[in-house]
């Protein structure tokens, strides 16, 4: 996870000026993709089961599992900018309770926000993106289509969660050292966009999701005193 520093927010979220010059700046991390949460109601109505999308972007491509599913495929870059063709990836559960595991679902076009939208494929049963860990399952994920032409001084509105990929070899503390690096670049480039501590970091998602967290130590009791 990719995160800015700022005053009394020292896990922020990132703008879109912010996120396009970390993805075109960074050396340390091979891919870096963001995302975030958006209800809708599919065909102009929603059922008893239904739940908010979570719309997820990532450059690069990934594995898919069995039957239909086979024709799944991530979002590419074609599909990420404005004017991309407006697809999307149904979850398991929503596939089976919607569209009753219709093999042929892949090519299907729905109506959401509005605009018809092309179904290509079906995420595996126990796909849900590593920073949802509590609540409703995300059922839908469509690529977020961001503009790098945006003007670039305008860095407000803070509303993107970043996610990266390390290169090979590359550790992860020289990542999160890049990212600060980067966003005081930033800092120095636009100052009256930023207070003085701006800064960031990376951090694993396990670390972003249960912080310092442990399992129960079975040597020592009582458990709150473990000296492991």
């Amino acid at each position: 996870m990719i995160w800015g520093h700022r005053n009394q927010e020292p896990l922020a979220e990132l703008s879109v000026p912010e996120y396009w010059d970390l993805r075109e700046r960074t050396h340390a991390l091979a891919g870096v993709g963001r995302l975030r949460g958006r209800q809708h109601q599919p065909d102009g109505h929603r059922d008893a089961g239904a739940h908010p999308r979570r719309i997820l972007h990532r450059q690069h491509t990934g594995p898919s599992r069995g039957g239909a599913r086979d024709r799944t495929r991530v979002h590419g870059p074609t599909r990420i900018l404005p004017g991309g063709p407006p697809v999307v990836l149904l979850g398991d559960g929503l596939w089976r309770r919607r569209f009753g595991a219709d093999p042929k679902v892949v090519g299907r076009v729905l109506t959401l926000d509005d605009t018809p939208t092309t179904v290509i494929g079906v995420m595996p049963p126990d796909f849900q993106l590593p920073t949802h860990y509590a609540g409703a399952p995300r059922e839908l994920w469509a690529p977020m289509q961001l503009d790098p032409a945006i003007n670039r001084g305008e860095r407000g509105w803070h509303f993107l969660e970043v996610i990266g990929r390390l290169r090979d070899g590359v550790a992860l503390e020289t990542a999160s050292s890049e990212t600060s690096t980067l966003m005081r670049g930033m800092l120095a480039a636009y100052p009256m966009e930023y207070t003085p501590e701006f800064d960031g970091s990376a951090a694993a998602v396990s670390q972003a999701v249960v912080g310092d967290v442990r399992p129960r130590c079975s040597c020592c009791s009582p458990p709150w005193r473990c000296c492991c």
